[in-house]
């Protein structure tokens, strides 16, 4: 069972299961996707990165972290993380 941070969204957990499910990606394929807007795509990315449960190339593209697969398997407890600031 996933145990979320307080400061995850909706948005968050859609992001990590589409990027684990077809990564590399971009927010234009999560966009077309979902019901999400690109630019809520990007910022929530930008979170989940700062996070750890993300990482990005050069290109824009985004991965699931090993930290973020284990998350989605329930495999650690993110209840207690406080929300990461973004530079």
């Amino acid at each position: 069972m996933r145990k979320p941070p307080s400061w995850f969204e909706p948005a968050d957990e859609i992001i990590l299961d589409y990027v684990h499910d077809r990564a590399p990606t971009t927010p234009g394929p999560i966009e077309d996707y979902t019901y999400l807007e690109w630019d809520h795509i990007w910022e929530r990315a930008e979170i989940l990165e700062a996070a750890g449960l993300l990482d990005s190339d050069d290109e824009g593209r985004y991965t699931v972290t090993e930290r973020g697969r284990q998350y989605l398997f329930g495999e650690v407890d993110l209840s207690g993380e406080p929300e990461p600031e973004i530079e």
